[in-house]
């Protein structure tokens, strides 16, 4: 409520995980909100916001119609681009299902979609709102250096300077888990191994 209708763009992610082999079709989506025409400035052409959910989330994390209003409209109002990277693990797609590693979306999902939204917007840097693991999957992306044989490679050595502004919410760049969220993660494992698989 209250955007305009939205372009939305899937990208092929080709998967660096166990589940290429079970041949699983992996793709992340981008929403675009166009900024309002009204408010394009010859002078002030800020960079676009790109908004990052958290870990099985969704990009209505930033478009809720119980949010009032959504963050998505909020920074649209104020006459900007806005982008929303719904990642492999979007409660939104498919693949969200399969065991993806942080990895995995660090160095594939988040620097693909940056240098999509740059060169779709013909800008040089994004601003990023990224929550939760989100936060935490944008900090890999951005601090581990990739060696050259790796995938994304020329996405992956660009995306530091395609920054210019971040705002990491929840989580920082070092993930800490407490001794209880340990235990707990511990106790659910063994129970999801002990069941019969009913797939």
């Amino acid at each position: 409520r209250g955007l305009p209708i939205p372009t939305i763009t899937e990208l092929k992610i080709d998967s660096i995980s166990k589940a290429e082999a079970l041949n699983v079709p992996t793709s992340i989506r981008l929403t675009h909100y166009s900024r309002k025409a009204s408010l394009v400035e010859k002078h002030h052409n800020p960079p676009p916001v790109v908004m990052i959910h958290g870990h099985s989330a969704s990009g209505t994390t930033y478009t809720h119609h119980s949010l009032k209003p959504s963050l998505a409209q909020y920074f649209w109002d104020k006459g900007r681009d806005v982008w929303i990277i719904d990642l492999r693990t979007s409660s939104g797609l498919a693949s969200a299902l399969h065991p993806w590693s942080f990895e995995d979306i660090a160095y594939s999902d988040i620097p693909v979609a940056i240098n999509h939204i740059c060169h779709s917007s013909q800008c040089e840097k994004v601003d990023v709102i990224a929550h939760c693991m989100g936060s935490s999957m944008l900090s890999m992306a951005i601090l581990a250096t990739p060696n050259i044989g790796d995938k994304y490679y020329q996405e992956r050595m660009a995306l530091p300077h395609r920054i210019n502004k971040a705002v990491l919410s929840q989580v920082g760049p070092r993930v800490v888990f407490s001794a209880d969220n340990m235990f707990k993660a511990y106790i659910l494992d063994y129970f999801r191994q002990a069941m019969p698989s009913t797939t």
